[in-house]
């Protein structure tokens, strides 16, 4: 299950932010999830990222 949230993961960012964006997000805090950087969630917590991509992704989806 650990597997698959992450590669979701990263497919929503490529969604959300270009897969080129993928590795500042990995290095950066996260304000939303405790300030943990993509990379600590993805390896500690993939699952509450995963959670928090799917909110970013439905609220993108709702502003078109």
């Amino acid at each position: 299950m650990i597997r698959n949230d992450r590669k979701e993961c990263f497919r929503l960012l490529g969604l959300i932010i270009g897969h080129e964006g993928i590795p500042a997000f990995l290095s950066t805090p996260q304000p939303a999830l405790e300030d943990r950087t993509g990379a600590q969630l993805l390896k500690s917590d993939p699952g509450a990222l995963l959670r928090r991509l799917k909110m970013l992704e439905k609220n993108l989806e709702g502003s078109l």
